[in-house]
């Protein structure tokens, strides 16, 4: 989800009484933007709470993640695209080309197992599901980042300059977690990491690992002052600050460092081992993000007179919350859900075979397509900027026109 910003927002009149904050504008309603938008950061710290503490198996929050939650919000893009009439007539050749995302991991795993053969290292094929795993986390940053944005909209702040100031602080806050966890704890076994190691030295690459332990958390918390000062200058400038867009970066940005340095602060247990843990916990709060605005969406669009007509399929699986969520589960049950499941041919590293193992190893790529398909669309149907479908469905202003070069 983003919006493009252009034109510069006005200041308060000079000799105005100072605000601090300005008037909230909420994406659906002031409950349920509390509840879900913001209040779901509290779902994902509740369930890691419940992990530290023994009461919830790491398995039992990755299988609840997936079937209760992540799988069915990617059903919910599914079924607003792929079943409605009115995207495929607007944007169906887009959407049909995007299918060819499920060959690319079954390429890379083909290509790395022909290398494999031939040198005995296994990077190529790793570095997919590195690369993969990469894109997952930066699609969850983009979709704050889009409900950062959504906010400014909604309080029709169009400054560019502000915007891209702001998108940058959240992305590099965002980032800044998971690349110290990297560079801490796995850069060892990162694909190709021979290469830095045959350069550098085991000794290289810890002291390398040490300098990023001790100076990440400062350039963090450098980040976080910076964004301090700007919004003191905000409000010194007497424009106040937009309480639910500051509400969003809080909640997210303080959920990954949470979250991403527990695992930084206990090396002896590697985040490969808790990577499912990681993940899930990660991004639960983005899927209830996610469900709410998608539920207002269809709550909007599809229950209104003649939607079946007009919208298809779409109108129909989106009327009802429960057929929603029953579909949803439905789809996960028969996509993403499937690596799940006690099957041996998943497990290519269980067999000796050459042939289980090369399609294991497919399919696992191949699965993939389904999380591709969803980063890839979602990142084209949310602008509300240059779609006015969407605009009034999710009740936007329209945008102020561009201004005319004299």
């Amino acid at each position: 989800m983003s919006t493009t910003e252009t034109n510069p927002s006005e200041a308060v009149a000079s000799g105005r009484r100072q605000r601090v904050f300005l008037e909230p504008k909420w994406l659906i309603s002031k409950p349920v933007d509390l509840l879900f938008l913001f209040g779901g950061v509290f779902v994902s710290l509740a369930m890691f709470a419940a992990w530290r503490l023994g009461w919830l198996a790491a398995d039992v929050i990755v299988l609840v993640w997936i079937f209760g939650f992540h799988g069915p919000h990617f059903w919910g893009q599914i079924s607003r695209t792929y079943l409605d009439k009115s995207e495929l007539a607007k944007r169906g050749p887009e959407l049909w080309r995007s299918l060819l995302l499920f060959v690319v991991g079954p390429v890379f795993v083909v290509v790395g197992l022909g290398l494999e053969s031939l040198t005995g290292r296994q990077d190529f094929w790793q570095l997919f599901f590195f690369l993969a795993s990469i894109w997952a986390y930066h699609h969850v940053i983009k979709q704050h980042f889009g409900f950062m944005a959504l906010y400014r909209a909604k309080h029709r702040e169009f400054d560019r300059a502000e915007l891209m100031l702001h998108r940058r602080y959240l992305i590099l806050s965002l980032w800044a977690p998971i690349v110290i966890l990297y560079l801490t704890t796995a850069l060892p076994w990162m694909p190709f990491a021979y290469w830095v190691s045959d350069y550098t030295g085991v000794k290289g690459i810890l002291t390398f690992s040490s300098w990023v332990a001790r100076l990440g958390p400062w350039i963090f918390a450098a980040l976080q002052v910076f964004y301090l000062m700007h919004l003191v200058r905000r409000v010194a400038a007497g424009r106040g600050i937009n309480l639910p867009e500051t509400m969003i970066i809080a909640a997210s940005v303080s959920l990954h460092w949470v979250i991403v340095y527990h695992f930084v602060s206990r090396p002896g247990e590697h985040f490969i081992e808790g990577a499912g843990v990681l993940t899930a916990l990660l991004t639960t709060y983005h899927n209830l993000q996610y469900h709410a605005l998608l539920w207002f969406y269809n709550r909007s669009k599809y229950r209104v007179d003649g939607a079946r007509e007009r919208y298809g399929l779409a109108a129909a699986a989106n009327q009802n919350m429960f057929v929603y969520f029953a579909l949803g589960l439905a789809y996960t049950v028969v996509t993403i859900g499937f690596q799940y499941y006690d099957i041996s041919l998943l497990k290519p590293q269980n067999t000796a075979s050459f042939v289980a193992r090369a399609f294991g190893l497919g399919l696992a790529a191949a699965l993939w397509g389904w999380s591709f398909l969803h980063y890839w669309v979602d990142a084209k149907i949310w602008h509300v900027r240059e779609d006015e479908e969407l605009r009034k469905v999710l009740g936007f202003p329209d945008p102020p026109a561009p201004k005319l070069e004299p």
